[in-house]
């Protein structure tokens, strides 16, 4: 229900006159000069890729490296880590959006990149035998950073898009 109501209530602009269509060719060949554009898409592929490697690998890490084949504690260190990461990425809101209003939405998501690296890279330190539980705090981490990415990602996609009408003259969201 509530997703609905932005469907009900906001209104886009009207345009003056409707513009012409574009082709396809020429649509993707400005979109691919777009430079703000194509560095947003970079940085939601290098923080997909990695959520997703990492993900993947953490479990498979878990349960035989960790766990010597134990799923079931494998599992439950995995739910942990899941409900850390869920409470890093709710904690971070309030914050990432205090840290965007102050210093830009640039300088939060390039934070908020850092905190997501350190987040992996700690996995690779805690990702051990004698120091699984601490699996919990590298997933707090990550959550509290990626939340960060997507946050600043989607804030910035309005900026790339009216960046892209000032250039072009054209509204293609």
């Amino acid at each position: 229900v509530c997703c609905l109501v932005p469907a009900f209530f906001c209104r886009e602009r009207p345009d003056a006159a409707p513009a012409e269509p574009l082709a396809l060719r020429a649509a993707l060949r400005e979109t691919l000069r777009n430079r703000a554009f194509l560095r947003m898409l970079a940085m939601n592929f290098a923080a997909i890729v990695a959520t997703v490697s990492v993900g993947a690998a953490g479990f498979v890490l878990g349960i035989h490296h960790l766990f010597q084949g134990d799923q079931g504690a494998a599992a439950t260190l995995a739910g942990w880590a899941g409900m850390a990461t869920l409470g890093g990425a709710f904690a971070g809101v309030p914050l990432h959006t205090w840290i965007s209003t102050r210093a830009g939405k640039r300088r939060a998501a390039l934070l908020c990149l850092g905190f997501t690296a350190a987040a992996f890279l700690s996995f690779a330190w805690t990702l051990h035998p004698d120091r699984a539980s601490w699996t919990v705090a590298s997933g707090a981490l990550l959550g509290f950073g990626i939340q960060g990415v997507w946050l600043m990602t989607a804030a910035m996609n309005a900026d790339v898009c009216d960046e892209d009408e000032l250039r072009t003259g054209r509204r293609r969201e």
